[in-house]
């Protein structure tokens, strides 16, 4: 979920006063026309982008009047002008950043950090301070709600406001104790869609980075000594905010860049390519606490392009005698007869066409073969070749592992197929590969997306699997999860229904601003006027559809 960007403003507009009362003690020295010059200043304090049309409505002051003032603005740098159509914008209004990445010999305003890298951003001072700023804000609970049986003992927790002031009450609980924190950051980007939810952009990078800043100092608080940061981010704001994530947790604290492929070139995507490829992609950047004591991430595996792996023929027995695969299949009548009406001739590359013709067979493979059905793998390298005395072509046990010698001296590893397969979400066996840092496949969850957890979402909703994925990753059954931009509560109903299935005691904590629904979107035509009000909505609807007796309790 998004911050509000009119609640954000709120704060962000102090970061323009040191900039502003230098701007006007410039104007106080230019001559005759610096009341007019006030008045232009005023009015682009209010709006970064104006031309003169509308200046001349809002300042009552002539065409020339307002003209010539402004090119006295800009020959002392107070405005500049942007483009041909002389829309101006001043640079304490976040247009763009103004500072690099550059080592600190040459600024004594700041504390070089042990990479000698800084991100210099407009607004940076005043949001440096925000984590340590005490807040006003103090929580209460709910207790019409929380009192309910199903809820009066859980340990999952939604606090409804600002995340900087939730974050800031979760401390003297929660310190130390979060593994995984998800932050499904505001994209930055202009909605597509007529009526969204709410607004998903801020007013330019360096706004978006006074928003971040303290609240990844907090969650760094948060995080145990083994916790993991996940931050979902767009191409267009990913290199700052990585640079940004760099400084907080130290560079060599990242453990993966993940891509997310959200989409596939076709349909309405593939009608974005007259200027650029299509976008199809998002950014996962995972930072760990201490990357040092991060030993317990688990394979993930995603299914192969073929339900059978054509290197596995060979076939052992229980004595380890080998019999190539095809003979024996060639060996099974039943086997050859469905092979036979198919149309199929008992070859390698066939075992897998007939896997996805007949399901009987495709089990027979996967439950009742593959456990006897191996292949060599790279040589053996513990101990040397030169090592052994073994026959040639003779399959032995050597410390736990199938080996094979052959016959020009190297020793082989043999690993049965069975080693292939995992268990899908649905518990149904597949032939996979190891999943990478590019993660796919998530385009064909969109289809389920709106539907997830009986609650309209039309601003950006993740797909649960996403965040169950995050959680196997993870391996264990017992962690805190945060989302401080729970949204529609996502990450709750992943956290609820991961827990069902492998009976883990996963618990979770939310943050959600009270923010409005926006008027004319699905959301507010389903009777919803605030955000946090779906949010409740879904973790109802998901703790009643898989009768989970830990309810959830709720902090105002």
């Amino acid at each position: 979920m998004k911050n509000n960007k009119k609640h954000l403003r709120q704060t962000l507009d102090n970061f323009n006063q040191e900039q502003i009362a230098a701007d006007r003690k410039k104007v106080e020295n230019i001559g005759k026309c610096k009341k007019s010059a006030m008045r232009i200043l005023d009015e682009f304090c209010k709006s970064p982008k104006l031309d003169i049309t509308t200046l001349v409505q809002k300042t009552g002051l002539t065409r020339p009047t307002v003209t010539n003032t402004i090119k006295k603005l800009e020959g002392i740098g107070i405005i500049s002008a942007i483009n041909h159509n002389k829309k101006w914008g001043q640079c304490y209004k976040y247009d763009a950043l103004v500072g690099s990445l550059g080592d600190f010999e040459n600024n004594t305003t700041r504390t070089q950090n042990k990479n000698g890298l800084f991100l210099q951003f407009n607004g940076r001072d005043f949001a440096d301070k925000l984590s340590d700023t005490p807040s006003t804000k103090r929580f209460k609970p709910y207790k019409y709600h929380n009192e309910k049986l199903a809820n009066r003992n859980s340990s999952n927790r939604l606090y409804i406001g600002d995340n900087l002031d939730g974050m800031k009450a979760m401390m003297s609980k929660y310190q130390e104790t979060v593994d995984l924190a998800y932050f499904d950051i505001p994209y930055n980007m202009p909605s597509t869609r007529l009526k969204q939810a709410y607004s998903d952009s801020f007013d330019g990078t360096c706004d978006l980075l006074c928003m971040l800043l303290p609240r990844l100092k907090l969650v760094q608080k948060l995080l145990s000594s083994t916790g993991l940061l996940a931050l979902s981010v767009s191409e267009h704001e990913v290199a700052y905010v990585k640079l940004l994530m760099d400084e907080v947790f130290g560079r060599e604290n990242i453990v993966n860049n993940i891509v997310i492929e959200m989409a596939i070139p076709a349909g309405l995507v593939s009608g974005y390519t007259q200027y650029k490829l299509p976008s199809t992609k998002g950014y996962l950047l995972v930072y760990a606490k201490d990357k040092s004591q991060v030993n317990y991430l688990q394979r993930l595996y995603d299914p192969a392009d073929d339900k059978f792996t054509s290197g596995f023929n060979i076939v052992l027995d229980e004595k380890l005698n080998k019999t190539p695969l095809i003979d024996f299949l060639k060996q099974q009548p039943d086997i050859v007869q469905r092979f036979k009406s198919h149309k199929l001739a008992i070859k390698n590359e066939n075992i897998a066409k007939l896997m996805d013709y007949d399901t009987d067979f495709e089990n027979y493979m996967y439950q009742t073969l593959s456990k006897n059905l191996y292949k060599r793998t790279k040589p053996y390298q513990n101990p040397v070749k030169s090592d052994f005395n073994a026959p040639v072509g003779v399959v032995f046990e050597y410390d736990g592992k199938l080996l094979e010698k052959t016959q020009d001296g190297t020793v082989y590893h043999l690993k049965p197929f069975y080693n292939k397969l995992q268990t899908d979400d649905n518990g149904v066996l597949a032939n996979s590969v190891i999943r990478g840092d590019i993660w796919k496949g998530y385009y064909s969850e969109k289809s389920r997306i709106q539907k997830e957890g009986g609650v309209p979402f039309s601003a950006g909703k993740k797909p649960v699997k996403l965040i169950r994925d995050l959680l196997k990753w993870i391996g264990k059954k017992n962690v805190v999860v945060l989302d401080a931009f729970a949204g529609s509560a996502t990450t709750a109903e992943a956290v609820i229904v991961q827990n069902k299935l492998d009976g883990g005691t996963r618990s979770f904590i939310l943050c959600q601003l009270p923010e409005e629904v926006q008027a004319g979107s699905i959301e507010a035509k389903a009777g919803f006027k605030f955000i946090h009000q779906i949010t409740i909505q879904r973790l109802k609807n998901v703790t009643k559809a898989i009768n989970n007796d830990d309810g959830f309790q709720i902090y105002v």
